[in-house]
């Protein structure tokens, strides 16, 4: 039986004049060489100055095409060169290639090949690698086709967004990203932090697309923060929950358990330097959540034991023993700290606080908060309720626009994970198209390949 079948290229205006032949290159590579001309009709006219054309000698051009029964397929294509009869033009063209991908030595199909596996979620490096093409080369096509994808298209309609900033490269250098707070779709994407980025946004989006905004959310950015409050004051400024109990454990909590360190450290208290050391985690977590972890470490430790320590076996990789007393360790410290037994418990009655749906409710409940706490005297804690009281209706309007920052933090984690993915980027502008088109990309699911 002969082990062969007719192979049928499907290449416009190509003629094969030699069939696939395998050939072994200087590296020991098997590669298949299809060798052929190309039958577009050459030009008759010189586009310059009219003159007819000639045909002035013949050259040939290797395209990489996909693969061709499992081996590496290049494709040697010879085409005419064209020169024009008058002698002041001596203008010189070409024969047009149909199949060739502009600008690359690739065929069109393993362009789009490339940009399929790209627009599944690939990097460049193992496309290069999957694909045998150079990643400069990928890289160009990629960019070309983010750019033709995304350049132009209109955001749509959001009623809330969110705007943060991100880390771009090292050097603490920070782009803003603004985000549609309903599908965590990219709207917007700019290198710097400054009310310049926000105001370039505006112009990017329209005046008409900014009336059917209705809140924003962000971070205390007094940069953003002026912005908004300077173009569209009709646009309400939400604070972000998350970022308000994040600087409250930073200012407070935290800033209050390194003073009382340092002071038991210069006055001898050994006790109670050992008992505050390491307990940053206990501090910044609720008492529910010390609870269930202590209960889990005694179902932990219950089965180490029955198992492996009662029967004298040691304990197999990964297995450990746990601390079961966070929540007591945690009781012991507020005991002994009144500062940090006063601000742990305000923290608590902030997130209830903070909870309510009334406007008016939220604002009485922030108010009597404000007063407790200043009714403590506590240097780190006056600080706070300062910032609180200067953002305030950015907090109260929380009740009317239970908006929160989650699809930033979630595009932030995107960001971070294409940056890892890709090693960095040097350059920008592809940076910030990945980060768009990432954000539009649902997940990978496979097709099948079941004939109709």
């Amino acid at each position: 039986m002969k082990d062969s079948i007719t192979i049928k290229h499907e290449l416009p205006c190509f003629c094969v004049t030699k069939e696939p032949e395998l050939v072994r290159t200087r590296t020991g590579k098997d590669i298949c060489v299809t060798m052929g001309i190309s039958t577009v009709p050459g030009p008759e006219r010189c586009p310059v100055c009219g003159s007819p054309m000639h045909r002035h000698g013949k050259r040939s051009m290797r395209l990489h095409d996909i693969d061709l029964l499992g081996h590496l397929h290049i494709i040697i294509v010879a085409y005419d060169r064209y020169c024009c009869s008058c002698e002041g033009c001596n203008h010189t063209q070409m024969q047009e290639i149909a199949f060739k991908e502009p600008g690359h030595s690739i065929t069109r199909r393993m362009g789009r090949r490339i940009r399929t596996r790209l627009n599944c979620g690939a990097g460049i490096s193992e496309t290069a690698r999957s694909l045998s093409v150079h990643p400069s080369v990928i890289y160009e096509i990629d960019k070309a086709n983010l750019k033709a994808m995304l350049d132009g298209v209109a955001p749509p309609v959001c009623k809330y967004i969110g705007i943060d900033e991100f880390k771009l490269h090292k050097g603490h250098r920070y782009a803003t990203v603004v985000t549609d707070l309903a599908t965590g779709r990219v709207l917007f994407l700019e290198a710097g932090k400054s009310k310049e980025q926000a105001y370039h946004f505006f112009e990017v989006v329209g005046d008409a697309w900014m009336r059917h905004v209705k809140a924003v959310s962000m971070d205390m950015n007094a940069q953003y923060d002026l912005a908004f409050r300077e173009r569209w004051p009709g646009i309400r400024i939400i604070y972000d929950h998350f970022h308000l109990v994040k600087m409250y454990n930073d200012t407070v909590l935290t800033a209050i358990r390194r003073r009382k360190q340092q002071e038991m450290l210069e006055s001898g208290d050994e006790k109670g330097y050992t008992l505050l050391k390491n307990s940053r985690y206990l501090l910044l977590s609720k008492m529910d959540t010390l609870r269930e972890l202590d209960r889990q470490a005694h179902e932990n430790n219950a089965r180490l034991h029955e198992m492996y320590l009662d029967k004298g076996r040691p304990l197999p990789p990964g297995e450990r023993i746990r601390s079961p007393y966070k929540e007591r360790r945690l009781n012991d410290i507020l005991a002994a700290n009144e500062d940090l037994s006063v601000c742990y418990l305000l923290l608590e009655q902030f997130n209830l606080a903070y909870g309510v749906t009334s406007i008016t409710e939220l604002y009485k409940g922030m108010k009597s908060w404000m007063k407790l706490a200043r009714q403590s005297a506590i240097p780190e804690l006056l600080s706070f309720c300062g910032t609180i009281e200067r953002h305030l209706m950015g907090i109260v309007y929380h009740a009317k626009f239970p908006i929160s920052s989650g699809k930033v933090e979630g595009v932030n984690n995107l960001i971070k994970t294409i940056r890892r993915k890709a090693y960095g980027f040097r350059d920008t502008e592809y940076f910030l198209l990945k980060i768009k088109f990432a954000s539009l990309r649902g997940p990978y699911r496979y097709k099948s390949h079941t004939f109709l």
